[in-house]
């Protein structure tokens, strides 16, 4: 079964975990079994600017291996260990959703007009964000219900999430990367 979770289970401990330099998404967001497949559409700006950049500090992970309070509790998870672009943009997402809401605004409002340009597909697992989304559009017309008629938000949520996450790179790159065309 796919799981639901709302905007506070995602600023969690189950949900995200922290690492060396930040937090990033939990395991929780790879798992097959409460996770689905979809098909994120992002500009091929922010991949080529943001996702295949050269990322800071170690890159992935190193080991499966979870270690627990005995020898006997210690496991090493199945499969390979996450990396590349799905894995970022995991991370990417992650954050997003977990950031403080006045700096959404603040992102928002910098960019009123914002259109992507020419997207590309990557399918990605993730849990079903529906529902976060929803929270996350509620408190910002809480804050200023004009942000409810932003280009970005007025899809429904996988795009809109494309938009927010296209928009966050633009913020924290403090650059204008929609004018290269």
């Amino acid at each position: 079964m796919v799981s639901k979770p709302s905007l506070k289970e995602l600023k969690s401990r189950k949900y995200l975990k922290k690492s060396d330099s930040d937090y990033s998404h939990s395991r929780l967001w790879e798992d097959s079994k409460s996770t689905k497949v979809v098909s994120l559409r992002l500009d091929e700006r922010y991949i080529l600017n943001y996702v295949k950049r050269p990322q800071k500090g170690p890159q992935g992970r190193y080991s499966n291996r979870v270690v627990g309070n005995t020898p006997d509790e210690s496991y090493v998870q199945r499969g390979r260990p996450a990396s590349k672009i799905s894995h970022q943009l995991r991370k990417e997402l992650s954050r997003l959703l977990t950031m403080e809401i006045d700096t959404l605004v603040v992102m928002l409002y910098q960019n009123p007009d914002y259109k992507a340009g020419k997207k590309k597909k990557h399918s990605i697992r993730l849990p079903d964000l529906s529902l976060a989304m929803q929270e996350l559009v509620e408190e910002l017309a809480l804050r200023d219900e004009r942000l409810l008629e932003h280009p970005a938000l007025r899809r429904m949520y996988l795009p809109a999430m494309c938009r927010l996450l296209e928009i966050r790179s633009m913020y924290q790159g403090g650059e204008d990367w929609t004018q290269d065309i």
